[in-house]
């Protein structure tokens, strides 16, 4: 763990580097219940050890019914994955889905493996494969933050509705 001076916020920022599953899921835990105003997720698909858990859907509700201006944005490859296998996600965005928005990556940008997290514009997790448990969490650093933020704004532009989240799967 590392700290440096913020010279945007005045306040410390914060690197936690992660290596194992547990750790990776305590740290996205924790993003998640700082979020005030946004929470933006992308990643190839949605590690179900993750994600489909109550601990996250608690914390991703919580934040989604805190304030009407709360946007959660989820931006994926693997839809058939993602929707598989995180059955407490999905359901929180078909009852939120003013609110928890998912969309699909373009075929343009299909087979990235990087992984990247950003919260309120100041804190982000990174992770350069998403299938080792490595990466790097960053809080407190806007500056930082903002390339991630960026990024995932551009493709979200490019980026198509998932298919079959709103289908009951009957």
């Amino acid at each position: 763990m590392s700290e440096q001076d913020n010279a945007d916020t005045g306040q410390k920022s914060e690197e936690i580097h992660f290596h194992t599953r547990d750790e990776r899921r305590d740290i996205i835990n924790s993003l998640f219940s700082r979020a005030h105003r946004s929470i933006t997720v992308f990643a190839p698909t949605l590690d179900a050890y993750t994600f489909n858990t109550s601990s996250l859907a608690g914390h991703l509700s919580d934040f989604v019914i805190r304030h009407r201006g709360n946007e959660t944005r989820f931006l994926v490859e693997n839809h058939r994955q993602v929707i598989q296998c995180n059955e407490r996600l999905m359901g929180l965005a078909r009852r939120f889905s003013d609110f928890i928005r998912f969309r699909q990556l373009s075929e343009e940008h299909t087979g990235r493996t990087d992984c990247f997290i950003v919260i309120d514009d100041n804190d982000f997790l990174f992770q350069r494969d998403v299938t080792s448990a490595d990466g790097l969490a960053i809080y407190n650093d806007r500056n930082r933050t903002t390339q991630y933020k960026q990024q995932f704004d551009d493709l979200w532009q490019h980026s198509t509705t998932m298919i079959g989240l709103n289908t009951l799967g009957l």
